[in-house]
């Protein structure tokens, strides 16, 4: 009796060790598993992060030209305003002057005319 006990105990202890092997290995498995996924997700990362790192250097780039082209920009507005400025003083101070009657009727139809093509100028060119 007591070797038929001592057998069953025996068996059952192999069992266990059966089992708790068969666990091992499929946890194992398992593990190596989500450990190639974890490499395949960290491999993906890693090019996205250096994919951003590229982009934000293409975008420094160009925010540097584009800085440099808003400063000629701005350069050549002020320039060409000043000009503008000049060009409309001295068509200010154009004025005919004459004494004679059919002179002065010519002389005020020009004034007009300057006085015109000024207020168009300007107001072509603050809109």
């Amino acid at each position: 009796m007591l070797q038929s006990i001592a057998l069953y105990i025996f068996v059952g202890f192999i069992a266990v060790i059966g089992i708790m092997g068969g666990c091992w290995g499929y946890q194992s498995s398992r593990d190596a598993a989500t450990i190639d996924v974890l490499k395949a997700n960290n491999i993906r990362l890693e090019d996205a992060v250096s994919l951003n790192e590229r982009t934000i250097q293409q975008m420094i780039s160009d925010a540097q030209v584009l800085a440099a082209a808003n400063a000629k920009l701005s350069r050549d507005i002020m320039k060409s305003e000043m000009e503008q400025a000049a060009s409309w003083n001295a068509i200010n101070t154009l004025d005919l002057e004459t004494d004679t009657g059919d002179a002065a009727e010519i002389e005020a139809r020009a004034n007009d005319a300057f006085a015109a093509s000024i207020d168009a100028v300007r107001r072509i060119t603050t809109r």
